[in-house]
């Protein structure tokens, strides 16, 4: 049983000219909504449609374009990453991967008139006509793509899309075969808040629109909403591995990092005239929580208030608090730094 509210009775003095030497700062006790939260872990995820893969169209030797191609730059769509180069390479000389290409988009351009003249008589049945079609806008693209890319030094390879590299996979002069993987990129903007939910919760999935979480790199507690954060997606089964529940939030951020794992609070349950006060407003002891209300002007009561939930900023206050009420907000350690020196006279009455 938490230990039941006692009133205190001793004013603790904390001056103006204290307050100016540190944060300090005030706060009256309102009624307010309180959305209680399903604490637990996550990561920084890539959605699958956000990364892509620069292939090889052709075979050659890779001389990089002077951009610098390493993990983690940022890379603009349309801009020459490579040159792939066909001199001295026989028959896999990159004029010769043109000149193949064209035969078949010829080719397959050819087929596919035919096809059409017996769809008509149903001499050929749809599927027939449908293939032949796949095949021909196959080879439409490729032939284009290399026909815009060839120049007088070889193939120009251009990134497809912008955003950063993370993971480059070829050596400039080192040779390239049609097909492969050159470099992989995150788009910008392409990536996602994983947050692993405990099985017990899965019915408070679906009233789930919003979470405030912490990153390890600066322990800022932040909101979905300041990113547009919005839920787009909730799994369906368990991880196999950590029997949780994945649910993804996009967010409009750019400089997240791919595979960070964070701390999330998920805001579910909102109830409403609650009274609700900031983390830096407590202080701690065996256990207990305590704040500072002001009594008057420069006199303040250390008092013991319960707590019953914690959605990563605020606290739900169930008993010691009430509406109108002014607490100190911010420099709360400060007061009792200064007490426990001294500095702080405490008057009782």
């Amino acid at each position: 049983e938490p230990p039941e509210v006692e009133e205190h009775h001793d004013e603790i003095i904390f001056t103006k000219e204290q307050a100016w030497k540190t944060e300090f700062g005030l706060m009256p006790i309102k009624t307010s909504n309180f959305t209680k939260a399903i604490h637990c872990s996550g990561e920084i995820a890539i959605a699958p449609s956000n990364r892509v893969e620069v292939i090889a169209p052709a075979s050659g030797k890779i001389i990089y374009s002077g951009i610098n191609l390493v993990e983690g730059s940022y890379v603009k769509k349309g801009s020459v990453l490579f040159t792939l180069l066909g001199t001295g390479l026989g028959h896999d000389n990159i004029l010769m991967e043109l000149n193949t290409a064209q035969a078949e988009y010829e080719k397959s351009s050819a087929n596919l008139k035919r096809k059409e003249k017996l769809l008509k008589i149903e001499a050929v049945s749809q599927k027939d006509y449908e293939e032949a079609k796949a095949v021909f806008e196959t080879d439409k693209t490729r032939y284009h793509i290399l026909q815009s890319q060839v120049n007088n030094s070889g193939l120009v390879v251009k990134c497809p899309a912008s955003g950063y590299i993370t993971e480059v996979l070829s050596v400039s002069n080192s040779y390239a075969e049609t097909g492969s993987v050159l470099l992989r990129i995150i788009k910008e903007g392409g990536l996602l808040i994983k947050a692993n939910v405990p099985s017990k919760q899965a019915d408070k999935i679906k009233m789930i629109t919003s979470a405030n979480f912490k990153l390890p790199y600066d322990q800022i507690v932040h909101s979905s909403d300041d990113w547009d954060g919005k839920v787009i997606s909730s799994g369906r089964s368990t991880d196999p591995e950590t029997g949780m529940i994945p649910l993804f939030f996009s967010v409009n951020k750019t400089d997240l990092i791919a595979g960070t794992f964070v701390e999330l609070w998920l805001l579910a349950d909102a109830i409403n005239n609650q009274v609700v006060v900031p983390e830096t407003s407590l202080l701690e002891e065996y256990g207990l929580y305590y704040v500072f209300v002001q009594e008057e002007g420069e006199a303040f009561e250390k008092r013991l208030i319960q707590l019953s939930g914690y959605d990563g900023m605020n606290y739900l206050v169930t008993s010691g608090l009430s509406p109108g009420e002014v607490i100190v907000s911010k420099g709360a350690m400060a007061i009792k730094l200064a007490n426990a020196m001294g500095e702080a006279p405490v008057h009782s009455h």
